[in-house]
């Protein structure tokens, strides 16, 4: 397309989009100004079309590629002058061998491409709305004054030109580690005093390792020079002490949050990276469709109170993030109170609470109502009058989100009436619960197909239950660290409280709507979430195991309507789990047997012993024993099975576990006296069908049995 060259920018754009747009001939008629942004406002409100849809047109008829990210690098903000790039509203976004990547508002601006052009020759032209534009050469360009204002240092690393040799050996040692931790993508770095040095260890997807052991001088030295370049006193390690550090690496901007605490042989140092680089969107962060879908129906009320739940670390801030980034807009009023303030967002004003100088988050929150927010984020309900601000604010008509420390959904209804939340207020305002974790997912390059026949006892309990055996379980190679796994993902469990929860809320029923009967059966649990991540060969059993808990097989029980496996896994250091086990203690022969074999068709390790002092050994050998089996010898008068009752506690009175005592058959006044005698452990009189035994065993695993063994 052809356009005169002495006609201004504006009309040669208006060519252009009539040209993109022929069956709209108002397009050429209407008034325009010399402002690019209404230009874009008016043409594409005349053509009938959305401000995204009137760019892909305009991209199409001028042949510029729409710019898929607004995200600038240092290295290409330094080819144009600030000040050119602010006049002309184009923006430098990456140099890639050589070449220059601009985003642009109207690419038939002649003079815009010549300016472009004088500078770097060989340069791509990308096109973007202005409002766009603008918005990402404020951010571009505020993060050099932001360094001064958030922290008290900049680092900056280039991977290609290592520290130089005449560099001190600890500021090298130091940029090293620092380097590594971004190339690992963890998110803390932990010094420690150890064994009269100092260990190095860092946090990656959610588990740390260690990264080697300094010798105590340069220990020292190390924790000096991170403590002199984030603001701290170097000369104090008698106090706590909090800093700030920016870091610069290939483009990306850290900001780091630095922690000494005095311990016990020196001081301890850890650092959490936080990456100002990040996206936060929902389709980014591993959430499945369904999950995306619930999220977005919560955010879309116009006021209310959305929670979300879950330990430090879990996730929260990320997707609270995510959710936010959705709703900016310009015709929106965004206010976040967060302590502290961890990522800028464009769009959104956000508070740093700072208690030390009276900036509570009562305080704040009472400020921020007076400042007519759409949407308000309140980093967490901690107390009563956070708790009180929070659902006013929801009941006045914004749309309030809100972080709380529960282990599941639903405990945040009990924990918020016990914050003095009012029953009726809280079923009225109460828009959405998710409750969230972060599971590792298993390494791609080298996790192990399951054979159908050699399952491990966890994978096989799922199997039971899901009749679905697990695709892979972890590995382990140099690409995940040997460890199994390489990245996370949220698994989720949302509510979203239908008509019957609200109405047992507003009655104050907490036993009621607590034993499930008001229609939540169909909500998806965070052991749901697990186990369909598990089925698609995401994460491994270990792992929801590790995450969850014991509740991801009694949630996995409730769901599919099948008993709990009779399998607790105790997750170790090696990664290696071991069933809950069952000690008999009797005298061999049938009876045993056959007790023995139906606890381990229901998942028990089963020990034996025929001799309290035996017993005693096993129990010092093996910490998963969960219940002691006492079955009473038939040969054995009264008073001498008395006798063994009261030398078996003696030998097993430190374990504390609880016991069943099979009595022999007919003796009727054998109870009576061992209970005289001082036991109190529950009682079956031979013959006893081995699921009965099954199903103590059972209850002794959830610990529902009140009888230690110590009284029995």
């Amino acid at each position: 397309m052809a356009l005169p060259s002495s006609m201004n920018p504006i009309e040669k754009f208006r060519q252009a989009a009539c040209c993109a747009f022929p069956d709209c001939p108002q397009l050429a008629s209407i008034e325009l100004t010399a402002s690019l942004k209404t230009a874009w406002q008016k043409l594409a409100s005349v053509a009938g079309v959305s401000i995204p849809v009137f760019a892909k047109a305009i991209s199409a008829e001028t042949k510029t590629p729409l710019a898929t990210s607004l995200r600038a690098t240092p290295e290409a903000l330094r080819v144009l002058p600030a000040a050119g790039v602010r006049k002309n509203l184009c923006l430098p976004v990456a140099l890639d061998d050589g070449v220059l990547s601009v985003v642009i508002a109207n690419p038939c601006d002649d003079e815009l491409i010549k300016f472009i052009r004088f500078a770097k020759s060989d340069a791509q032209l990308l096109l973007a709305p202005p409002e766009e534009i603008d918005e990402a050469i404020q951010i571009a360009y505020s993060h050099q004054s932001m360094i001064g204002k958030r922290s008290s240092g900049l680092l900056v690393l280039d991977p290609k030109h290592p520290a130089g040799r005449d560099e001190h050996a600890v500021i090298r040692l130091a940029k090293q580690l620092l380097q590594d931790v971004v190339a690992l993508g963890a998110s803390d770095l932990h010094l420690q005093p150890f064994l009269g040095g100092g260990a190095v260890r860092t946090r990656v997807d959610g588990m740390l390792r260690r990264v080697a052991l300094l010798p105590e001088p340069v220990y020292l030295q190390l924790a000096r020079y991170i403590k002199a370049n984030s603001g701290m006193d170097p000369s104090n390690n008698r106090t706590p002490q909090d800093g700030r550090l920016s870091l610069d690496v290939e483009g990306r901007n850290f900001d780091l949050r630095i922690s000494a605490l005095p311990a016990r042989g020196g001081e301890r140092i850890v650092i959490r990276f936080l990456d100002q680089s990040s996206s936060f969107q929902l389709t980014r962060n591993g959430f499945s469709i369904a999950e995306i879908q619930s999220l977005r129906r919560l955010s879309r009320n116009s006021s209310g109170l959305v929670l979300l739940t879950g330990p430090t670390g879990s996730g929260k801030t990320t997707t609270l993030y995510a959710l936010l980034g959705e709703l900016s807009a310009p015709y929106r009023n965004i206010i976040t109170v967060e302590n502290p303030v961890e990522y800028v967002l464009p769009g959104l004003s956000q508070v740093d609470v700072n208690e030390k100088a009276g900036l509570t988050f009562a305080s704040a929150l009472r400020s921020v109502l007076r400042q007519d927010p759409d949407v308000l984020l309140i980093g967490e309900i901690r107390d009563e009058e956070t708790a009180d601000i929070a659902f006013q604010a929801a009941l006045t008509g914004h749309l309030v989100f809100s972080t709380l420390h529960t282990n599941d959904a639903l405990s945040t209804i009990p924990r918020l009436l016990d914050l003095g939340v009012q029953p009726t207020i809280l079923a009225d305002t109460l828009v959405g619960i998710v409750a969230q974790r972060l599971c590792r997912r298993l390494c791609s390059a080298c996790r192990i197909p399951i054979q159908e026949d050699a399952p491990r006892a966890e994978e096989a309990a799922f199997k039971t239950m899901t009749r679905v055996l697990p695709p892979y379980r972890a590995a382990g190679c140099e690409d995940c660290g040997y460890t199994g796994y390489a990245g996370r993902f949220p698994i989720t469990e949302i509510i979203e409280p239908p008509l019957s929860l609200r109405s047992a809320i507003t009655r104050g029923s907490v036993t009621e709507w607590s034993a499930g009967p008001m229609g939540l059966n169909n909500l998806s649990s965070l052991s749901s979430s697990a186990a369909r991540h598990i089925v698609s060969g995401d994460t491994s059993v270990d792992e929801a195991v590790r995450v969850i808990g014991w509740r991801f097989w009694s949630a996995l029980a409730t769901e599919y309507q099948v008993d709990i496996p009779d399998i607790a896994f105790s997750q170790e250091e090696s990664q290696e789990s071991h069933a809950p086990g069952v000690l008999i203690l009797g005298i061999g022969g049938t009876e045993d047997d056959l007790i023995a074999a139906e606890l381990e068709r229901a998942w028990f390790s089963v020990f034996t012993a025929q001799s309290s002092a035996e017993a005693k050994t096993q129990l010092q050998s093996h910490d998963n024993i969960v219940h002691v089996i006492v079955n009473l010898d038939d040969r054995l008068s009264d008073q001498e099975l008395v006798a063994y009752i009261r030398q078996a506690r003696v030998d097993m009175y430190w374990s504390r576990l609880p016991a069943l005592l099979l009595l022999p058959p007919r003796r009727d006044g054998l109870e009576a006296a061992l209970i005289a005698d001082g036991a109190t452990a529950p009682c079956l009189m031979k013959p006893v069908l081995p699921a009965e035994v099954v199903r103590f065993a059972r209850m002794a695993l959830a610990k529902e049995h009140p009888a230690p063994i110590s009284q029995g």
